[in-house]
């Protein structure tokens, strides 16, 4: 009888000690944002982006607006 308590006793243990440790899931990634026009850089005219050698700024890059793309078709001061 001693044996079978021992026995159990042993496998108990084993059990507790050969568990792999718990680990939490990782955290999801961040969420991409829509592109939009940033704020960051402003040109007030194409003139004044060819200087700072911006040419073909397209929609969602920093430095364009709507009032630099003359034709609506998402690019902004195009090159001649």
């Amino acid at each position: 009888m001693l044996l079978v308590l021992m026995a159990a006793t042993a496998l108990t243990g084993a059990q507790q000690t050969n568990a792999p440790p718990r680990r939490e899931p990782p955290p999801p990634p961040p969420r991409e944002q829509a592109a939009r026009p940033s704020r960051e850089v402003y040109f007030r005219n194409c003139s004044e982006a060819r200087a700072a050698g911006r040419r073909n700024v397209r929609r969602g890059e920093p430095g364009y607006r709507p009032a630099l793309d003359r034709d609506n078709d998402g690019v902004a001061c195009e090159a001649r």
